[in-house]
């Protein structure tokens, strides 16, 4: 009584963005519910000895259904379950079957003229499908809690054996393996060892019973029994390292998921809403969670802890607003949980409403002063509003705690950033050590190793990203950026090229790729790339790679005497059309300027600079003349044209 307990309920595996989400379980402690008695409220399928296996199969089989789940964004899954309690139409199948199903319908077992049906496509179209609730998952024993909307008469809850099954013993399952068009499959197997097993991914941690009983994907879910039809394990999933051996779910881990799942099925407290709403949020169903939450609100207008809990959903939903209306009133209320600041925190982010993000996290770190997250969080957000050296602070403070791919990575980014590259590149080492091969800390170490002219390094890293990530666009472009310098424009440009294709949007793959097509000489190319990325990006781009085709002339007087500057050049316009000014060659009288000794100037024709391709220039003085140029033509911009950001001056000196 009075312990809050607090529990992270979903996070993001990417290094670039660590979500830990704090929700809570009421103050009030959920009395557990026994296990359901079975026997007075049903025909209880068991028997107080051995039985022949025909026997106990049709005795199991009463109490076997068949089960269709519709998952979000899955399509729909098929499985195995069991009847628990008949008076309450409760069904055990495994988490990984309904996972968070919108939809799960059950189908008992048919009887025509006698005989068992045990085609699956007759149920399909013709069986009676009896729809049921997900009331709870939980993907750690994998065992799911579903009530039906009816029970057919005849049908019985299995009972559950005492204790968990002896080494050697035979156990016989009932499932339905999706491989092939036949419900109510029979195996039966013997029980090699019963212990604990975790899965290398730390979210499977169970009691299971392990046999080489021939199951398949589709019979998950479904019943092992002992010789005396007492059900003993669950039938769950193969080993993914070993043939030939199933692993079942043991009867003590059932009893123990019962005791907490029982109380869920028809919440009477708002302790017992809350504590359903928060195994829902855990398991991503998050509209049934804000229903509970809202639930236990109605039963209980003080209870803080829902509020805080609610908010934290309508965060996962993306509705900001509404989670931030949540926070406050828990806050307001009274509630001065870790979570709710934090929960504050990042609605307030998110929202775009940055002002305050730091204090919440701050009144959450004062109350959790050694939580390692907080400080990630926090740095996160300063990082966010530009503060770099209290970001790194924060993230120093992070790893000090407890280190993690993901601060590393972020003080690594920002010491780069900063201009700390040799500690930034230690820091990508050790994020690299926890985290394995990860795209985006190799290709952020490449991209300071460019810094650092180390192209060969920088290039091995984006290698490795790309073979690790092939549609990231940020990738292919940090990869250009390397042979472009590097000279190797063709490979550039490919690059670019997949940056574009892949994200059209970016202002900086078009800008890179024009830059690629202007050193290819592929001028046309370029100038439309660039257009592009001033378009998307105008306050950056526009007027960045302007294309011009002639240049300014300026010229210096460095001769002692005054002289007179005779010129016939070809002008050109802004679209690149040439025309003889003041006419052709030969053809009419050349414009003309004075220039005293020293002077220097921009020539300018009729009011307006000259922008000229070709020129013929020469010069007279009293004591002499410059007519190297005066009868031929001399190219001072590429045919093409050439980029810039402005228009290049073309320099004569008479000496």
């Amino acid at each position: 009584m009075g312990i809050s307990m607090a529990a992270r309920v979903a996070t993001t595996r990417s290094v670039r963005t660590a979500l830990a989400v704090a929700i809570v379980l009421a103050a009030t402690s959920v009395a557990a519910a026994p296990a359901p008695k079975q026997g007075s409220e049903s025909t209880a399928v068991a028997s107080a000895g051995p039985v022949r296996a025909s026997d106990l199969f049709h005795r199991t089989l009463r109490g076997t259904v068949f089960l269709v789940a519709d998952l979000p964004e899955k399509g729909f899954s098929a499985g195995s379950g069991w009847l628990v309690d008949a008076k309450r139409r409760l069904v055990i199948t495994n988490d990984h079957v309904v996972e968070r199903a919108r939809r799960v319908r059950a189908y008992f077992p048919m009887y025509k003229d006698g005989s068992l049906v045990a085609e699956r496509p007759t149920y399909l179209k013709e069986g009676r499908a009896i729809e049921g609730e997900l009331i709870d998952s939980d993907p750690k024993c994998d065992l799911a809690l579903v009530r039906l909307s009816a029970v057919p008469g005849g049908a019985a809850a299995l009972v559950l054996a005492p204790q968990s099954p002896a080494i050697g013993e035979t156990i016989h399952s009932i499932g339905n393996p999706g491989a092939i068009d036949a419900l109510w499959v029979y195996t039966h197997g013997t029980v090699r060892a019963v212990h604990r097993f975790r899965e290398r991914d730390g979210v499977f941690e169970a009691r299971v019973v392990e046999t080489q009983s021939p199951v398949n994907a589709g019979d998950s879910g479904g019943p092992a029994v002992n010789d005396r039809g007492e059900l003993v394990a669950v039938v769950s999933r193969g080993r993914r390292d070993a043939r030939l051996l199933q692993q079942f779910i043991d009867v003590t881990e059932v009893r123990a998921y019962l005791q907490t799942a029982m109380p869920l099925v028809d919440p009477k407290t708002a302790e017992q809403f809350n504590t359903r709403g928060v195994r829902r949020h855990a398991r991503g169903r998050f509209d049934d969670a804000i229903c509970d939450f809202t639930d236990a609100l109605r039963l209980d207008a003080t209870f803080r802890e829902a509020l805080n809990n609610r908010g934290w959903c309508f965060y996962e939903k993306g509705d900001f607003t509404t989670a931030l209306r949540d926070f406050d009133a828990a806050i307001q209320g009274g509630y001065r949980e870790f979570g709710a600041y934090r929960g504050r925190a990042y609605a307030n982010q998110r929202a775009g409403k940055s002002a305050s993000v730091v204090a919440d996290l701050n009144e959450a770190i004062r109350r959790r002063p050694d939580d390692a997250g907080l400080y990630f969080d926090r740095g996160m957000a300063q990082a966010l509003a530009g503060r770099s050296k209290q970001a790194i602070a924060d993230f120093t403070a992070s790893i000090e705690r407890g280190p993690t791919a993901a601060a590393l990575y972020h003080r690594a980014c920002l010491r780069s950033r900063n201009g700390r590259d040799e500690e930034a590149l230690r820091d990508f080492a050790a994020a690299l050590d926890r985290e394995g091969e990860n795209a985006e800390i190799l290709n952020a170490r490449g991209a300071c190793l460019y810094k650092l002219g180390r192209y060969d390094e920088a290039l091995a890293d984006h290698h490795r990203a790309l073979r690790l990530d092939a549609s990231n666009a940020e990738y292919y472009n940090d990869r250009g950026l390397v042979f472009y310098k590097l000279e190797q424009y063709r490979q550039a440009l490919e690059d670019f090229c997949r940056a574009v294709a892949l994200d059209g949007k970016n202002a900086v793959y078009w800008y890179n790729r024009g830059m690629a097509q202007k050193e290819l000489g592929d001028l046309d190319a370029a100038q439309t790339d660039f257009e592009k990325a001033a378009e998307l990006d105008p306050k950056k781009y526009q007027g960045r790679q302007t294309r011009f085709y002639g240049k300014h002339v300026r010229v210096t007087n460095a001769s002692k005497e005054r002289i007179k500057v005779y010129a016939v050049y070809r002008a050109v316009d802004d679209d690149g059309k040439r025309r003889w000014v003041p006419g052709e060659p030969g053809q009419e009288d050349p414009a003309v300027w004075t220039f005293d000794p020293g002077e220097t100037a921009v020539l300018a024709y009729q009011g307006q600079r000259i922008v000229a391709d070709v020129i013929r220039l020469w010069a007279k003085s009293a004591s002499g003349a410059w007519t190297e140029w005066k009868d031929q033509d001399q190219e001072i911009a590429p045919p093409g044209g050439y980029f810039g950001e402005k228009m290049l001056v073309y320099t004569f000196t008479f000496n």
